[in-house]
């Protein structure tokens, strides 16, 4: 609830301010109860989808889930969206096969309820539409450590001769890049020259998934790869790594899947880059 306070020197002044005071309140606890009677969770789907959400880097993703929420549940005044309701709903989403078969993880129902938490706070704090944020209410399912997967030097190795051989240009430089940064791959192909710092052999990620700037330094053989790429750059394009249209980055998916494939390297993904990176700068 709401706590107000205030000293008068008459206690008459002091009645009435209260009285007022609770007034007030009561009318906007009463507008707010309304106004989540008057809306739908569509309705503030659809508004946040089209408002709020369009500067947010995982927009595509979030659009999915939120109407994901509206198809279970899109009719219901935001008045009637209780907590019971969604942890309901998150239950069904867990044991829903997916279209292959597989079941979905608990962290992957917990990005559906971050995306709707995320929306209801903006629905609270900005629109006005509803008091109360449901979701705060509905428990997360516990997420698994995962596992860890490092590449042996020989499998390194036998992945980088490879792709230096094979795709000598994209592949071998973004995969380089990888290992001796630690950056995630879209900070990789999505890099920008203007982030690129090579008098002082630094990297400054501007976007990255948390938003926060991180400066990253290079050592010499990155350099002199960043080197040799900037001499030959696209220059109607700002961006290291340029597909063939050059204000999107390159696709290297069938690439990587394929110097996995012919040098045996299983059960590893372009994220466990990440995870050599210490083994290897060590």
């Amino acid at each position: 609830g709401v706590s107000k306070s205030a000293t008068f020197p008459k206690k008459d002044d002091a009645e009435r301010w209260a009285s007022k005071t609770e007034t007030m309140i009561r009318e906007g606890h009463f507008f707010r109860t309304e106004e989540a009677k008057r809306h739908t969770l569509a309705e503030l789907i659809e508004r946040y989808i089209s408002g709020a959400l369009a500067s947010k880097r995982d927009k595509a993703q979030r659009a999915v889930q939120l109407r994901w929420w509206k198809s279970k549940l899109g009719d219901h005044p935001l008045a009637y969206v209780t907590p019971a309701l969604i942890a309901e709903q998150r239950d069904k989403l867990l044991h829903q096969p997916l279209a292959n078969g597989a079941a979905r993880t608990p962290a992957t129902v917990n990005r559906y309820l971050a995306a709707l938490s995320a929306m209801f706070t903006v629905a609270v704090k900005e629109y006005g539409w509803t008091e109360d944020n449901p979701v705060t209410r509905v428990l997360r399912g516990k997420e698994s450590r995962g596992r860890i997967r490092f590449l042996s030097n020989e499998e390194r190795e036998r992945l980088l001769t490879f792709c230096r051989e094979k795709n000598p240009h994209d592949l071998y430089h973004a995969v380089m890049l990888a290992l001796a940064t630690g950056a995630r791959k879209m900070e990789i192909l999505g890099l920008r020259w203007n982030e690129v710092d090579l008098k002082r052999g630094v990297i400054t990620l501007l976007e990255t998934k948390n938003g926060e700037i991180r400066v990253l330094p290079i050592g010499d053989h990155v350099k002199s790869i960043l080197h040799d790429r900037f001499n030959a750059r696209n220059l109607n394009s700002p961006l290291v790594f340029p597909g063939k249209n050059p204000n999107r980055p390159i696709d290297l998916r069938t690439s990587w899947n394929f110097a996995l494939m012919m040098t045996k390297i299983d059960d590893f993904r372009w994220h466990d880059l990440r995870h050599s990176t210490a083994s290897y700068l060590a």
